[in-house]
């Protein structure tokens, strides 16, 4: 994504941090859903508050199932960051069931990039750190960027050729 600097990230990410975290989510959410109207996919969401699917995509008698995150961006290291996990009761973190998730979808705040992330691949990581800005200077962990913007990996589970 060339062309993005700095200033602009710092300012962007500057807008969510004075909101409530809920709140921050739920707008995630919502530009998820947006996006993935937008790919032609059909799109369910649970009734009640707190599921650990945020979003159920569907084709034919295919359900996939979806957990949505925000990434924030690190201003110090500047990279985009976000937790796979979500917190019980004690506020201890926890994983989530492959009974739960499919995919995770990270949305970076701030900028139109989503990372798809297969649950395999996010639960064994938990931690993100995401580059959609500029290229990942050092080359450990997992490069993400195969994942950015893709939702055909959705559409790939759907018809069953993952």
């Amino acid at each position: 994504m060339a062309g993005v600097e700095d200033g602009d990230l710092v300012e962007n990410q500057d807008m969510f941090l004075g909101l409530d975290t809920k709140l921050v989510g739920s707008i995630t959410e919502d530009q998820v859903k947006i996006k993935l109207a937008m790919c032609g996919f059909d799109i369910f969401t649970p009734y009640m508050n707190n599921h650990k699917t945020d979003i159920a995509v569907v084709k034919g008698q295919k359900i996939c199932r979806l957990q949505v995150k925000s990434a924030v961006y690190d201003r110090e290291n500047k990279r985009f960051r976000a937790q796979l996990r979500t917190k019980d009761r004690e506020g201890r973190f926890i994983g989530y069931a492959a009974a739960d998730v499919d995919f995770f979808v990270v949305k970076c705040n701030g900028l139109e990039e989503y990372y798809v992330v297969p649950y395999e691949i996010g639960n064994s990581q938990h931690n993100l750190n995401l580059y959609p800005h500029r290229l990942k200077m050092r080359v450990k962990g997992v490069d993400f960027e195969p994942y950015r913007n893709a939702f055909g990996l959705i559409e790939k589970f759907l018809v069953g050729t993952q």
